[in-house]
């Protein structure tokens, strides 16, 4: 069919249209979008109601009413984290390392109060390990495990320590302690490589005690996000997971006036921030009692198990901390749908295949810049069709440039535009030209751009990962600008590649002008890893046109 005059007006709003699609990908890719985010259809909640679900039959309170840290002298109003954390200072503490993991706990409440990623550092070739439970900006951050009443936690006292080593990389910690006529264990299974650890705690009562009781594992945070001082928008903040919702996301601020509860058999939750994460992975064959709350900055995430009376008999409770980095791998032997930590976010069909690729081209490669430019021509490869269309319909405006030039020279006032337009939409059924088929793989293009970005951005394999040369860490920005310039270069000379047709607006014509310099200023901020894509893939758009304009020729 031939072009319409419809379709001649739609082009100069299609070029317009397209410079909008640039800004708005653009400043997706500078911050994430504040609202609903999903991945493979798993929603950020926004609808929380209010909800008090006691994990225990008979008590009138819910877990998260009960103090803030497990202390028995302390009401949450009277003593937050950091005084607990400080409270042990001068007291016994326990210590459990792996070849990649330093742990701290607290003898009298059994509270993981410290976590050092030994081989991660703060700083790119720095010496001071990535801490995650500790001393955090703003306040601290620790984890707990064991048994409470329905009024208080049970503070297990640990006074005797064993360690076994039970081979095959893997160490056994044993603490035990007596409280309120209960014996209390804690068995720690930690294992050479992994950033999880089996935690299980058994209670027998020894005394004269009456009371029904309930486990329980939970994460105490003070202070909300963290400031990375990169160039990166990922998520922070409490996560959810439950048979009902497989991945729930809130901002720091969300608990605070709605809790969050929940009953489901399999389930998790943790907390998130850039690139690394801490959760606790519950007992997946028991029904649990998820709970969120904040109160003053200080966010609350817990799981209770059902409640039970235990006399006669040792009662034990399994979970799996895990505390570090968001590797795929390691998140999916610990339950299946922790993996979907490492957030893509709406483009994770993707992101996804694009980080299987990237992470084999690694294997390869043993170098993740290379592997990035070799995703990039796999990904220049699947979009080939898309692109030699495009080539083919850049082709034949330029064969009627000077046509178009001489229409142009034809109508010079801005009055003659709609002649101008008629003559041309003449012009283009006369050759059999249209030229709107050049903008549809270009709009197609754009989703690639931003899920490689998260790729980059939610992958902590490349944090800190070197290049070559002044490259030294693909997550952050060129420190000397040169891969910002080559591709405003590049974008340049693509431009002087590919025919425009004639246009009576002069806003317009001089915004594509200056759109090389715009991108090249952008560019200069954003992770060189991302820009080494955007890099090569420009100059394979490049050697595609010259390749096909002199195939046209011959």
């Amino acid at each position: 069919m031939g072009t319409t005059l419809f379709q001649i007006e739609k082009m100069d709003i299609t070029r317009a249209a397209l410079i909008g699609v640039i800004v708005v990908v653009s400043y997706y890719l500078l911050l994430q979008f504040s609202g609903t985010e999903t991945q493979g259809g798993l929603e950020k909640r926004t609808d929380i109601q209010t909800k008090q679900i006691s994990p225990l039959n008979d008590s009138k309170s819910s877990l998260s009413d009960l103090p803030i840290s497990p202390s028995s002298q302390h009401e949450a109003s009277e003593v937050g984290v950091d005084d607990v954390v400080s409270s042990v200072g001068d007291e016994k503490t326990f210590s459990i390392e792996t070849d990649v993991l330093s742990l701290l706990i607290d003898a009298r409440s059994g509270a993981f109060i410290s976590a050092e990623l030994k081989n991660i550092f703060t700083e790119k070739d720095g010496d001071v390990p990535v801490k995650v439970f500790g001393k955090k900006r703003g306040g601290s951050y620790l984890a707990n495990s064991g048994f409470f009443t329905r009024n208080n936690f049970i503070e297990p006292n640990f006074n005797i320590e064993e360690i076994v080593e039970a081979g095959e990389g893997k160490r056994l910690l044993i603490l035990s302690g007596q409280s309120d006529g209960y014996l209390l264990t804690k068995k720690i299974t930690t294992f050479a490589g992994k950033y999880y650890l089996e935690v299980e705690d058994l209670v027998e009562q020894v005394g004269i005690v009456d009371s029904e009781i309930s486990p329980y594992s939970r994460i105490t945070r003070e202070g909300g996000a963290v400031d990375t001082g990169r160039f990166n928008y990922s998520h922070q903040g409490p996560v959810f997971s439950t048979s009902k919702e497989k991945f729930e996301k809130f901002d720091y601020g969300d608990l605070e006036e709605d809790v969050f509860a929940e009953e489901s058999r399999a389930g998790w939750f943790g907390f998130l921030e850039p690139y690394f994460m801490s959760s606790w992975v519950p007992d997946q064959t028991k029904i649990h009692t998820y709970q969120g709350k904040e109160l003053n900055k200080r966010v609350v995430l817990t799981a209770a198990g059902p409640g039970f009376n235990p006399k006669g008999g040792v009662y034990s409770s399994k979970s799996t901390l895990f505390v570090g980095p968001r590797l795929t791998n390691q998140l999916k032997e610990v339950q299946k749908d922790l993996r979907l930590v490492v957030d893509y976010g709406f483009l994770w069909w993707i992101a996804q295949p694009m980080y299987w690729v990237l992470d084999w081209f690694h294997g390869v490669f043993n170098n993740w810049g290379m592997a990035i430019i070799f995703l990039t021509l796999v990904t220049k490869a699947i979009l080939w069709p898309l692109t030699a269309n495009q080539y083919r319909s850049m082709g034949d405006m330029r064969r009627i440039q000077p046509q178009m030039e001489a229409l142009k020279e034809k109508h010079p006032n801005p009055e003659d535009r709609t002649k101008m337009s008629q003559e041309m939409m003449a012009l283009y059924k006369k050759e059999g030209v249209n030229p709107l088929s050049s903008c549809l793989p270009l709009i197609l293009q754009m989703p690639f751009f931003v899920a490689v970005y998260w790729v980059l951005m939610e992958s902590v394999e490349l944090r800190h990962a070197p290049f070559y040369g002044w490259i030294t860490d693909l997550t952050a920005r060129d420190p000397y600008f040169v891969l910002a310039i080559l591709n405003g270069g590049l974008m340049w000379y693509t431009q002087k590649l590919t025919p425009t047709p004639p246009s009576n607006d002069p806003v317009q014509a001089n915004m594509m002008k200056f759109m090389p310099v715009i991108f090249a200023g952008l560019f200069a901020f954003f992770p060189a890893g991302f820009v080494l894509y955007f890099f090569v893939n420009t100059a394979v758009t490049v050697v595609q046109q010259l390749w096909y304009q002199g195939a046209k020729k011959k």
